[in-house]
């Protein structure tokens, strides 16, 4: 995760791409923030032409598994009028999820 934050933190197209592999590997491997940081790396540089569909789907994997910031993310697509991330007035709803798990920004 860390060396993929690194490779993020430079965000020459080649280094996303290589960040969102490691994400990816992590992920795959249980670890919750590496999806809610691959969701927030697709959805901020569009990597995947999917790729409000692509976020969701990851925040909300994520937020499921007990990660606070992921469902603070998925609200944030909810309320900003990202289909995918459910209907503007589950925002609510996720914030408070994010909030009992931990993300006081939510």
């Amino acid at each position: 995760i860390n060396l993929a934050i690194n490779y993020a933190t430079n965000a020459l197209p080649e280094n996303l791409e290589i960040a969102a592999g490691l994400f990816e590997q992590a992920c795959d491997h249980g670890a919750r923030v590496a999806c809610t940081n691959l969701a927030a790396l697709t959805y901020d540089h569009r990597l995947v032409p999917d790729f409000e569909t692509q976020a969701a789907m990851l925040y909300r994997s994520a937020c499921q598994a007990g990660d606070g910031k992921a469902c603070r993310g998925l609200g944030n697509l909810a309320l900003g009028g990202v289909r995918e991330a459910g209907p503007h007035g589950d925002a609510i709803a996720l914030f408070v999820k994010g909030c009992e798990l931990g993300s006081g920004i939510s």
